[in-house]
C-alpha cells in the first residue's frame, strides 16, 4: 500500500473514531418535585372498594415543572376537552384496608398499596368505565402508598371522603415528550397527599363503594437514598465514565483528521497530483 493510501487508511479511521462515540446523553428535566410543601401533582380520579380491596385511577392535571398543557393532546381545548380520553399521564393504585374504626357517622380505615403513573404521548383514551385503562402507556414511575380514609356518611349509602396519606417514590423512569426528555419525581421522595370526593356506597354488606375525587399530591421529603438513589449514582457514574471516554474518543478523532488531512495535503504536494 502506498503512502497515499495509508494516509487515506488514517483518514478513514480518524472519521470512525469520531462516529463510534455516542451523544452525550442530556439531563432529563425533573417534574412533580415543587419545593417542599407546594402542590407537585393535582390529580383527578375514581376509587372503588370491593371488601378490603381498593382500586385507584385517575389522570394528573398538573405537574409542577411542566407546562400544564403538556399534560393533554396537542391542541386540547382547557376547558371543554381536558380529561381522562386526552390524558397523557395517568395513574394506577392497588390497595388493602388493613383496619377500621367507627365514631357515629365517621368511618375511618387504613390501607397501603402500591401507585404507578403511566405515560404516553399520544393520549390512550383512557376511560373510567375500564380501570385497567390507566395503567395502559409507559410505567414512568413507582410508588409505596399508605392511605388514611375519612368517610363521612351524609345519608345511607353516601358519604363525603377525605383521604389523606403519603407515597414514597420507589422508581423513576425517563419519556420523551415533544422532542425533551423527563423525569417524574426522583431519588426516594415522600409526598404528602391530600384526596376529597364523594362516595356511594352500592352494596352494604361486602362492602361495595365508589369514591370520585380530585386532590394533590405535595413533596414533603428529597431523601435521595435507597435502591432507586443508589441505582440513579451508579447510572451518574456510568454516565461520567461515559462522558470521559467520549470526550477523549473526540480528542483523538480530532487529531487524527487534522494529522492525515495535513500529511494528504503535503503528499500531494510531493507528487505534484
Amino acid at each position: 500500500m502506498g503512502r497515499i493510501g495509508r494516509l487515506v487508511v488514517a483518514l478513514v479511521l480518524g472519521v470512525g473514531i469520531v462516529g463510534w462515540v455516542s451523544p452525550l446523553s442530556p439531563v432529563p428535566n425533573e417534574i412533580g418535585s415543587a419545593p417542599t410543601a407546594q402542590n407537585s401533582l393535582a390529580l383527578v380520579g375514581t376509587a372503588e372498594q370491593d371488601g378490603v380491596s381498593l382500586t385507584l385511577f385517575g389522570y394528573v392535571t398538573h405537574a409542577a415543572g411542566l407546562d400544564d398543557a403538556l399534560l393533554f393532546g396537542q391542541g386540547t381545548d382547557p376547558f371543554q376537552e381536558r380529561s381522562e380520553a386526552t390524558a397523557r399521564l395517568t395513574f394506577f393504585a392497588s390497595a388493602t384496608i388493613t383496619s377500621r374504626a367507627v365514631h357515629e357517622n365517621l368511618f375511618t380505615t387504613l390501607a397501603t398499596g402500591e401507585v404507578t403513573f403511566h405515560f404516553s404521548e399520544e393520549p390512550t383514551g383512557a376511560d373510567f368505565g375500564e380501570p385497567r385503562s390507566f395503567s395502559e402507556g409507559e410505567e414512568v414511575a413507582s410508588f409505596r402508598a399508605t392511605l388514611q380514609n375519612v368517610i363521612n356518611v351524609q345519608r345511607p349509602n353516601e358519604a363525603v371522603e377525605t383521604t389523606t396519606g403519603e407515597m414514597t417514590q420507589t422508581g423513576a423512569d425517563t419519556f420523551m415528550l415533544e422532542g425533551d426528555r423527563y423525569r417524574l419525581g426522583a431519588g426516594d421522595n415522600a409526598y404528602r397527599v391530600i384526596l376529597t370526593g364523594q362516595g356511594t356506597r352500592t352494596e352494604p354488606t361486602i362492602p361495595r363503594s365508589t369514591v370520585v375525587f380530585a386532590g394533590t399530591a405535595s413533596l414533603v421529603s428529597a431523601r435521595g437514598g435507597g435502591a432507586l438513589a443508589a441505582g440513579r449514582e451508579r447510572a451518574h457514574k456510568k454516565d461520567g465514565g461515559g462522558r470521559v471516554l467520549a470526550y477523549i474518543g473526540i480528542g483523538l478523532g480530532a487529531v487524527a483528521l487534522v494529522v492525515s488531512l495535513v500529511a494528504l495535503s503535503t503528499a500531494r504536494r510531493r507528487t505534484g497530483s
